[in-house]
């Protein structure tokens, strides 16, 4: 797997309550496409601990792709991909609130 970190001087300037995600997956028809999974995981205490939620890891096309969770509280973000075979990923947008 790969893993995208979302972090400001690498980390939140403080402890950030966050319940939903949402990403925007950059596939260009050729050598980028949409991973075949992810997972949001967020820091706590010294591990990191994958975001549990009932929502599906979607990859759809040329539109946001939304998790919502129960409430964690962090200072870290990370993003996980598992890639499709002979190509690389991008996002054109991570959202969190």
């Amino acid at each position: 797997s790969r893993w995208f970190k979302i972090a400001r001087k690498p980390s939140f300037e403080k402890p950030t309550k966050i319940s939903k995600s949402s990403v925007y997956w950059f596939d260009n028809g050729g050598d980028k496409k949409v991973p075949e999974t992810w997972r949001l995981l967020f820091w706590d205490k010294d591990k990191w601990n994958e975001i549990k939620t009932s929502d599906t890891y979607k990859t759809n096309k040329d539109k946001f792709n939304e998790i919502r969770f129960k409430p964690v509280e962090t200072t870290k973000l990370r993003l996980e991909v598992n890639l499709q075979p002979g190509v690389s990923s991008g996002i054109h947008e991570w959202r969190f609130n």
